[in-house]
Parts: structure tokens; sequence; C-alpha cells
């Protein structure tokens, strides 16, 4: 056997190998720290992102989780299928602002993140007022009809609704629910049954939605919609059972537009009204809807705590154990006063969502007056009858009316 010398190269090359292994160790705990230091930028970016929405800490780490998730679903070009419900009275969605608006920063948004929207439509041409002054003038069916071809439908149904009033009573068949004080009862019932007749209409499309959104047709944006709500609706996070709501809506939940997941949908929206017959009284009985309030202003609103279509929705979603993710919608969109001479928010409590709103509000009132002028021109169209068309349901079956059994 030959025996190794030992020699001063030898010496050099073990002090060199030495200076690798250290530098390989330092070398990847740099590297390990950048890989920290860069997820931790982009919780720091996302969080920016929401702009303050109040979406809890869970939503966020399945959001960041879901990023991998959505990369894989934007390279097939589509984030699923999204159902946009519109339901109500018509009122200022004939103005172009209002129509245009939701095409752009709600149908557009979505899409351009790679989801497919499908509207449905579910409206009365005439208004339903329930204790605002006034009310919107006949719909211009010209203008209706310009409206249409820029949502593009594929559902449109319409429905007959009178001046909603205040009885009393339990309208649902709840009959041992004796704690509940009602508000708005025939504007709840319409409320959830024209919920159930578009959830009908979309499953006869036969197209498998993984979320619904539902709004009202005069609900006006004037900014895009929240981006961490868009991105939550195509492919970030986990949401399971969820429904995405606006927080700065100072009435609880903002029936005028809000987005539940698949998991839920069906058991909140099939039945209509008749989802409130099962309704256990101790979600409502005993409601306070104001509490959130000062004394001075809770005690001069009448009905604040009267259960009407917000809470009902409310009350609905924690019985069917929803998972609730607030937005600050209120910067995005907003509602109208029935007239829509102005947008609701500019009465907001909060001055965040006040200068928000406010020149949408502005643009507003000028298109509801040109439109209030061009009625005479069109007085000749307003007798015209305009046809439905796609996916039709029949009335859902109501709950009993009051007094009956």
């Amino acid at each position: 056997m030959i025996a190794h010398r030992r020699t001063d190269g030898d010496e050099e090359d073990g002090m060199l190998r030495d200076e690798r292994r250290g530098g390989g160790f330092a070398r990847k705990t740099q590297v390990i720290l950048g890989l920290l230091a860069v997820a931790m930028l982009s919780v720091a970016a996302y969080v920016a992102e929401t702009r303050g929405s109040p979406m809890s800490l869970s939503a966020l780490g399945s959001a960041v989780r879901g990023k991998a998730q959505h990369a894989r679903t934007s390279k097939l070009g589509h984030a699923g299928n999204i159902a946009l419900m519109l339901g109500g009275s018509t009122r200022a969605f004939v103005l172009p602002m209002v129509h245009n608006n939701l095409k752009k920063y709600v149908i557009d948004e979505l899409e351009n993140r790679g989801a497919k929207v499908h509207t449905f439509m579910e409206v009365s041409l005439n208004d339903a007022s329930s204790y605002h002054p006034g009310s919107f003038p006949p719909i211009i069916p010209s203008y209706f009809r310009k409206a249409i071809d820029v949502i593009k439908p594929i559902s449109l149904q319409f429905h007959t609704t009178g001046k909603q009033t205040f009885e009393q009573g339990e309208p649902f068949g709840r009959t041992s629910c004796k704690g509940t004080h009602y508000a708005l009862l025939t504007a709840s019932k319409a409320v959830f049954s024209h919920n159930g007749r578009l959830m009908c209409a979309a499953d006869k499309s036969g197209i498998k939605f993984d979320w619904y959104i539902k709004s009202r047709p005069d609900f006006v944006w004037h900014h895009p919609m929240p981006d961490d709500m868009a991105a939550l609706m195509t492919g970030h996070g986990n949401p399971h059972k969820a429904i995405l709501y606006d927080s700065s809506w100072q009435w609880q939940y903002n029936d005028g537009f809000y987005a539940v997941h698949d998991s839920l949908a069906h058991d909140l929206f099939t039945k209509g009204a008749g989802v409130l017959k099962d309704l256990p009284c101790r979600y409502t009985d005993n409601y306070r809807g104001g509490k959130q309030l000062s004394k001075e202003l809770h005690d001069h609103t009448a009905g604040i705590d009267g259960v009407g279509p917000e809470a009902l929705l409310l009350a609905t979603t924690q019985w069917l154990g929803a998972n609730p993710i607030g937005f600050r919608v209120g910067m995005s969109a907003c509602v109208t006063f029935p007239m829509a001479a102005a947008l609701r928010c500019t009465h907001h409590y909060e001055l965040d969502v006040k200068i928000a709103s406010a020149n949408a509000s502005i643009a507003l009132g000028k298109e509801m007056k040109e439109y209030t002028r061009e009625i005479g021109a069109h007085r000749g169209e307003l007798s015209q009858t305009i046809p439905g068309f796609g996916p039709r349901c029949d009335p859902l079956p109501e709950p009993p009316k009051l007094g009956e059994s």
C-alpha cells in the first residue's frame, strides 16, 4: 500500500473545502431568509390590496394558500362559473351609468380574472317602494332593451308587484315564534320568493355554478368591486359556505348586493320564502337590529328593531352555518333612493364612504333628470310589452298567508 504524504497543497485544499462548506451554509441561510422576506412582502401586498376590508386572518391565509390553485385555473383561462342574479324593481337599471358600470366593474372585472359570468333577471317594471317618499317614473321600453343588450342575460322574467306594506303577524307558518316583531313582511316575502325563482332558472340552465351573486338591478357601481372580493370569487382561498357581504353597510347585511358560495346557495335560495318556515324562533325572537346605533338615533328610527328582509337574510345564513366574510363594498357601489336622484351612501355615517360616492351621486342625478325629460317623447311606447326569455320557473309555493295555519 502506498501511503499518501500530506502536503501543503492538501492542507490548502482542505481549507478550501471548509470554506466552501461554510459558504454553502451561508448561501442557504441567505436563500431561506430571502424566501421568508418574499413571503412576508406577499402577505403585506395582499393586505394592502384589501383596501382596509375586515377580511378574517383565516380567510387571508386561505387566500394566500389559494394562489397556486388560482395560477392553475388562470392557465386554463377559466376560474369557474358565476351566476349574477338580478332581482327586484327595475328602477335606475335603465340609466346608462347603472347598467354600463355593472358590466364594467362587476361582470368584466370577474371575467378578466378568468371566470364566466351568466346573468339571470327576475324583475318588475313597476316600482315597489316600501317607505321612501316618491317612486321611479315609468320604465321606457327602448331604454330597458338597451340595458339588456349591455348585460346580455340568458334568462329574463317579469313579475308584478305592488306597494309594500307594514302589516304585522306571522306569514311564514312559524306559529310558535311569539317574540318576533316583523317589519316589511311583504317585501321580505317578495325578496326571498324571487331569489327562489332566480335559483330555479339558474338550475334549469344546466350550468354548474361556483358562486351566486344576488343584486338589486339598481345597485350602482362607481368603482371596480373590491380586489380581494373578486380574487376570492375567482380561485383565491377556501370559501366553503361563504357569504360575501358589504361590511360598510350600517344595517347588518346589505341585501342590495352579496355573493354566496355554491356550498351554501342551494340551502339558502332553492325554497324561496319557504326556507323561512324552517327558521328556528331563536334566530329572530327579540331581535335588536339597531343595537350598533346610539340610543338617540335608535329611539328615533321607526321600525329599526323589526325583522325585515336584511335581518331575515342574516338570521337565515347564521342558522345555515354560513361563513361570513366582509368587504367594504360601499367604497365602490351603493343603492339609490327610489327616485334615483342620489345615492343613499351620500347620507352614510362614515365619511370616506360619503366622499367615495359623492361624484357618482351627482352623475346619477344628472342622468335621472335627463331620463325624466325623455319620458314625454317616448310616451307612445310605454304601453309596449317586453317579452321574457330563457329558463322559466313557475312560482314557487308560498308560505301560508296571515291568519292561515
